[in-house]
């Protein structure tokens, strides 16, 4: 664990500092996309200043990807994802008007994280991507690394170590 935050420590002050440091087109970008999970009731949208910070410092928007449940199990789909450096996800439930992104378990969430996962590897063509969840994000992070990934129970998703770094920002790891 001391490692892991080591790791997610040293990725976000290297990013810090190369941001404040390098001239708007240098910001080196990650060796592997990176995909940002928004948290509970939220949305892709909670990046939007992170999106514009990172496309005005020569990173390249993907997209927002969203998972399409369709007929299982070979109609499930991803909608919103190009080529790019990095990707805000959005869940399914995200425009649901009144609980938004609150309607899906954390295994459901942990599915369309999967899903998402192997759309952004399809367009980028790289073998593994870099998870960045905030709050409830990084639960459905976990879900998605730990085999728990689950539409329902037909439909599960296996980890394929596609995830090169796992970051979680103010995820309740121990319950809230």
């Amino acid at each position: 664990m001391r490692t892991f935050r080591k790791s997610a420590f040293t990725f976000l002050w290297v990013t810090f500092v190369a941001a404040t440091l390098c001239p708007a087109a240098n910001l080196p970008t990650p060796q592997y996309p990176v995909v940002f999970i928004h948290g509970l009731a939220g949305d892709a949208g909670a990046w939007a200043d992170l999106r514009d910070f990172l496309t005005t410092h020569g990173w390249t928007n993907g997209g927002s990807p969203q998972f399409v449940k369709g007929t299982y199990p070979t109609n499930d789909s991803v909608s919103g994802v190009a080529r790019g450096t990095f990707y805000t996800i959005n869940m399914s439930d995200a425009g649901t008007p009144l609980l938004k992104s609150q309607s899906l378990s954390f295994w459901q969430q942990g599915y369309e994280v999967g899903m998402v996962v192997q759309a952004v590897k399809r367009a980028t063509g790289k073998s593994k991507v870099l998870l960045v969840g905030h709050s409830m994000g990084g639960l459905s992070a976990r879900a998605y690394l730990e085999n728990l990934a689950q539409w329902d129970g037909s439909r599960s998703m296996t980890y394929s170590n596609d995830v090169a770094k796992v970051i979680t920002i103010g995820t309740p790891h121990q319950g809230s």
